[in-house]
C-alpha cells in the first residue's frame, strides 16, 4: 500500500491528498482507492479533479514507481446517480437523528455497475423523501449512509437522519469509537479465544477478493468461540479496525471460513446469504452523548442452522 506523507486540505467540498509510492506496479486509481476509504475506483472519473505524478498530469490508468510523488483532488460528493425506491428493511430503533436498521441478507448497500437499483441507499432515499427529510448530505450524497455491510451479511446498521448526527457517526467510525460484534458460524472447531493481526487488501489475483497481504492495511479481529457444533464453531467476533470482508478473509485464513462463504471458502448452506451477523452495536449518541446499545436476535434462518448442525 502506498505510504501517505501529507494530507494537504479539506473542505465540505473537495479533498485533496499527496503521498509518496513505496512499491511499484501501482496503478494511480488501485492506489487512490486504497488510500481513501470514500473513493472508489468507479467513481473516480467523475469526481476527480487534479491529478499530478511528479507534477504532470497522469491517467488513471498509468503505473506508479518506488518515489514517485502523487497528488489529487477530488470532490467529496456527486449528485445521485440512482433513485428512490421502496426496499424492504427493518427499523428497529428510530428518533430524530437516527435509526437502527436489519438490514437483509442479499441486499446490496450502495449503487454501483450490475446493481444499480434495488439497494440499500435506494430504499434509505425512498425513506427520506416519503417523509420528506432533508437528503442534501452524506457521501456523494446518499444520505444516511455512515457505513456499509457486505451484501451477504445480515445485521444492524446505523442510519443518519440529518447532516449532523451524520459528520458525527462518521467520524465515530472512522475513530474506532463504535463498538460492532458479530456472530459467526465457522466451518472447523475453532479456539476458544483469538486475536488475528494480519494486514488486509485488494488480492493480487482476484480482485473481487481480499487477501492477507504484505503492503495491506493493518487490520485486527478478536474473536471468542460460543459454543462448538458438528464440524463447526459458533463464534463472536470483535473488529478492532473496518476493513472490506476482515471476518471472512481473517477467520478463513486460520482455517476457519465461515458457512456459505464461497468467495473465501467452499461450502454452502440453506440461508440466503452467508453466517454471518452484525449482531451487536454500541455507541455515544450524536446529538444527547447518551450511551446506545442494541442487539439483534438470532433471527430465525439462523436459529434452524444452528439446530441442524447440534444434531
Amino acid at each position: 500500500m502506498p505510504e501517505i506523507s501529507e494530507f494537504l486540505s479539506e473542505s465540505e467540498e473537495f479533498c485533496s491528498i499527496k503521498f509518496t509510492v513505496l512499491y511499484s506496479g501501482w496503478r494511480v486509481d488501485h492506489a487512490l482507492s486504497e488510500i481513501s476509504d470514500d473513493l472508489t475506483r468507479s467513481s473516480l472519473k467523475q469526481r476527480l479533479r487534479l491529478l499530478t505524478v511528479n507534477g504532470k498530469p497522469v491517467k488513471l490508468s498509468a503505473k506508479l514507481r518506488k518515489g514517485d510523488l502523487v497528488e489529487a483532488v477530488w470532490m467529496k460528493h456527486l449528485e445521485p446517480s440512482f433513485e428512490p425506491e421502496e426496499v424492504d428493511f427493518g427499523i428497529i430503533y428510530r428518533d430524530h437523528d437516527l435509526m437502527i436498521i436489519d438490514k437483509p441478507w442479499n441486499l446490496t448497500v450502495h449503487p454501483a455497475k450490475g446493481h444499480e437499483s434495488g439497494t440499500l441507499a435506494n430504499g434509505v432515499l425512498h425513506f427520506f423523501r416519503s417523509r420528506n427529510l432533508d437528503e442534501g448530505f452524506g457521501a456523494e450524497n446518499r444520505p444516511g449512509i455512515v457505513h456499509r455491510l457486505d451484501k451477504d451479511t445480515r445485521g444492524l446498521m446505523i442510519i443518519a437522519l440529518n447532516a449532523e448526527s451524520s459528520y458525527k457517526l462518521c467520524r465515530a467510525f472512522k475513530e474506532r469509537r463504535i463498538k460492532k460484534i458479530y456472530k459467526a458460524i465457522v466451518k472447523g472447531t475453532a479456539p476458544d479465544f483469538g486475536i488475528v493481526d494480519k494486514p488486509i487488501g485488494r488480492s493480487l489475483y482476484d480482485r473481487k477478493k481480499m487477501a492477507i497481504v504484505p503492503r495491506g492495511r493493518p487490520s485486527v479481529t478478536e474473536f471468542k468461540t460460543l459454543e462448538r457444533l458438528n464440524g463447526a464453531s459458533l463464534v463472536a467476533c470483535n473488529l478492532l479496525t473496518g476493513r472490506t470482508h476482515q471476518i471472512r478473509v481473517h477467520m478463513a485464513s486460520l482455517g476457519y471460513p465461515v458457512l456459505g462463504d464461497l468467495l473465501y471458502g467452499k461450502t454452502t448452506i440453506p440461508l440466503p446469504g452467508i453466517a454471518l451477523l452484525a449482531s451487536y452495536l454500541k455507541f455515544e449518541h450524536p446529538k444527547t452523548g447518551m450511551e446506545m446499545e442494541f442487539k439483534l436476535p438470532d433471527p430465525p434462518e439462523f436459529l434452524d442452522l444452528l439446530q441442524s448442525l447440534r444434531e
